[in-house]
C-alpha cells in the first residue's frame, strides 16, 4: 500500500482537479442523483425477479433431470410423488437445459447493463450539457436533466441495448467459466487437466469481460455527449484519446478507487449512527442488526452517489480533449486549475493554457 501511495502520489492534483469539476457540474444538476437512485432501484427489484424465476427453473431441473434423488433408494420409491421423474436424462436434455441457464444469465446481465448504462449516458449528457452551455444546466432539474434522460431512452437506448448485449454475453461467459471451474474443483484436486484448462478459460473470459467493461465506459460518454451509435461512439472516443496521448489518462484509476473508498467510509459512519439511533424497539436483540441495515442503506445511496460522480469524470475529460475552448469559454477558473493540474502530471498530454487565463482568478 505504502509503495502504491508513494507511485501515485503526484497523481492527486490532476484527480483532485476532475473532481471538482465533476462534483461542481452534479451538483448543479443533482436531479442527476435522484435518476440513479431510482434506476439502481430499479435494477434490484429485477434481480429479484430473475432469481426467483432462475430458482424455479432450477427447481424444474431437479426434478426432472438427473439429480441426487435419483441416487435415493428411499426417492425412487416414492417416485410417484414426484410427477415424471426422470432419471434418464439425455445428453441433448442436459445440453438444453445448460442453454436454458445460459440465456437467463445473459438476461440477467443484460438487464442489468441496460439500466445502469442508461445511468451512464444520462450523467453523460448533462455533464456534457453542463460543460458547454452551462445555461441549460444550472438547477436541480434543469432542462439539461429532462433532455438527457429522455434522449437515453428514446434515440440512444439503441445504442444503449446494443453495447449492454455484449456486455451481457461477456459477463454470462465469464459466470458460466466459473461454474465450470467450480465443478472442475468438486473432486478436491486443483491440479489435475480439467482444473487447469477451467481456470485458464476464466482468466480469459475475465480479460475479454473487462475489456469490453472498459471500451463500454468510454463508448458510453461519447453516445451521451454527441448521440453517436454505440460502434461509431466507441471508435471515436478512443481514437481521440490516441491521438491527444491520452491513453495513460483514460486508464488511471484513481478516481474510481478514491469515490469506492469514500463509499465505504459512508457506509460504516451510517451504520455507526443507525446504532446511535437504536434503541430496541425493533429487530432482533443487540446493535447489530441496526448496524447491518445502515451500512447497507449507506453503501447503496453512497455507491450510486459516487458512479454517478465518476460518470461525470470520465465526460469531463472526454469534453476537455475533444473541445477544451468552448469549456474554457463556460468556466475559465475551473478548467485554468484542470489545465495547469493535468500539465504537471502529464506534461506530454497536448493540453494548453491560453495566456488569457492566466488573468483569472482561481
Amino acid at each position: 500500500a505504502l509503495v502504491y501511495t508513494c507511485k501515485i502520489w503526484h497523481v492527486v492534483p490532476f484527480a483532485t482537479a476532475n473532481l471538482k469539476v465533476a462534483i461542481r457540474g452534479m451538483t448543479e444538476n443533482a436531479g442527476t442523483y435522484l435518476i440513479a437512485l431510482v434506476f439502481s432501484a430499479l435494477s434490484f427489484v429485477w434481480g429479484v425477479g430473475w432469481f426467483y424465476v432462475a430458482n424455479g427453473v432450477y427447481e424444474l431441473r431437479e426434478v426432472y433431470g438427473t439429480h441426487g434423488l435419483c441416487d435415493d433408494e428411499d426417492a425412487m420409491k416414492n417416485a410417484t410423488l414426484y410427477n415424471g421423474l426422470d432419471c434418464e436424462q439425455t445428453e441433448q436434455e442436459a445440453k438444453e437445459f445448460g442453454g436454458i441457464m445460459f440465456a437467463l444469465l445473459v438476461s440477467l446481465f443484460w438487464t442489468l447493463a441496460v439500466i445502469l448504462n442508461t445511468v451512464k449516458v444520462t450523467v453523460a449528457g448533462v455533464m456534457a450539457t453542463w460543460c458547454f452551455d452551462k445555461e441549460d444546466a444550472d438547477g436541480c432539474c434543469s432542462p439539461a436533466v429532462a433532455s438527457s434522460l429522455c434522449r437515453s431512452l428514446t434515440y440512444s437506448l439503441g445504442s444503449i441495448c446494443f453495447g449492454s448485449l455484449i456486455e451481457g454475453v461477456a459477463s454470462a461467459i465469464h459466470a458460466a467459466a466459473s461454474y465450470a471451474k467450480k465443478v472442475a474443483d468438486s473432486d478436491g484436486s486443483t491440479d489435475d487437466c480439467n482444473s487447469r484448462v477451467a481456470s485458464a478459460i476464466v482468466c480469459l473470459t475475465k480479460c475479454f469481460d473487462d475489456v469490453v467493461e472498459y471500451f463500454n465506459t468510454w463508448a458510453y460518454v461519447y453516445v451521451g455527449v454527441y448521440g453517436y451509435g454505440y460502434v461509431t461512439s466507441g471508435k471515436k472516443v478512443m481514437k481521440l484519446l490516441r491521438e491527444r496521448g491520452w491513453a495513460s489518462i483514460a486508464s488511471n484509476f484513481l478516481v474510481s478507487y478514491v469515490l469506492g473508498f469514500n463509499s465505504i467510509i459512508v457506509a460504516l459512519i451510517t451504520g455507526a449512527v443507525a446504532i446511535a439511533l437504536d434503541n430496541d424497539s425493533v429487530g432482533i436483540e443487540g446493535y447489530w442488526d441496526s448496524f447491518a441495515v445502515g451500512l447497507i442503506v449507506g453503501f447503496f445511496i453512497s455507491h450510486v452517489m459516487m458512479n454517478v460522480i465518476n460518470g461525470a469524470v470520465n465526460t469531463a475529460i472526454v469534453c476537455f480533449a475533444d473541445q477544451p475552448d468552448r469549456m474554457i469559454q463556460q468556466h475559465p477558473a475551473m478548467m485554468k486549475e484542470m489545465a495547469e493540474a493535468w500539465l504537471k502530471v502529464y506534461p506530454d498530454c497536448g493540453v494548453q493554457v491560453p495566456s488569457g487565463m492566466y488573468d483569472v482568478v482561481v
